[in-house]
């Protein structure tokens, strides 16, 4: 059986964070520079979350609905 620590050391030992209150630009940003799917939230020192593609691709769907809010999900692209 595959152990999480197998996955872990193919793809390298950097963990990458953001501060809980920097911009979701700057997070999705730091993600796409890194070729990561998430990063660690932190405030200070202390662990408080984990920022996803999942939750970026919910503050994306957000804004376009808030700049489109007459269009339905197809016709805003």
């Amino acid at each position: 059986m595959v152990r999480v620590k197998q996955l872990l050391g193919r793809k390298g030992p950097d963990v990458w964070s953001v501060d809980a209150d920097v911009p979701v630009l700057e997070a999705i940003q730091l993600m796409a520079d890194r070729h990561v799917g998430s990063a660690l939230v932190t405030r200070g020192d202390k662990l408080v979350g984990i920022f996803t593609t999942t939750d970026a691709c919910r503050a994306l769907a957000r804004v376009l609905h808030e700049l489109h809010p007459d269009k339905g999900p197809d016709e805003v692209a």
